[in-house]
């Protein structure tokens, strides 16, 4: 099983907030059918908030179609090693990673809904 996920932070405290999780069986399947749609769920995310360039949504576009990038990726999982930072943006303060990692590796936590952060 591999943990692919998407956290919201500070180039200093990359990994602050766990902002989505989704497991997949195999690494092709991490990069391809979770790690890509979470790109591009991001990115249309991304382009809603009138407070960003287009700048980090055209770059996570553009990952979605790096084969050579996913397949960097999907050897290291094979492998067994974590992929910190399968691809990274900064948003006007915050910086965006989609990262994955198998769960054996993992400390798991789960998204919290943002009204817990404020609380």
């Amino acid at each position: 099983m591999i943990h692919c996920e998407v956290w919201a932070g500070t180039p200093e405290a990359p990994y602050t907030w766990l902002l989505a999780r989704q497991d997949a069986s195999t690494a092709r399947r991490a990069v391809r059918r979770r790690l890509v749609p979470m790109a591009l769920r991001l990115a249309e995310r991304l382009d809603d908030d009138p407070d960003t360039t287009p700048i980090p949504a055209a770059v996570l576009r553009a990952w979605e179609s790096d084969a050579l990038t996913h397949e960097d990726a999907i050897d290291a999982l094979t492998r067994g090693q974590f992929v910190p930072a399968a691809v990274s943006v900064i948003a006007g303060s915050v910086l965006y990673t989609l990262a994955a990692m198998p769960a054996n590796q993992c400390a798991c936590l789960l998204p919290r809904p943002l009204a817990d952060i404020a609380a």
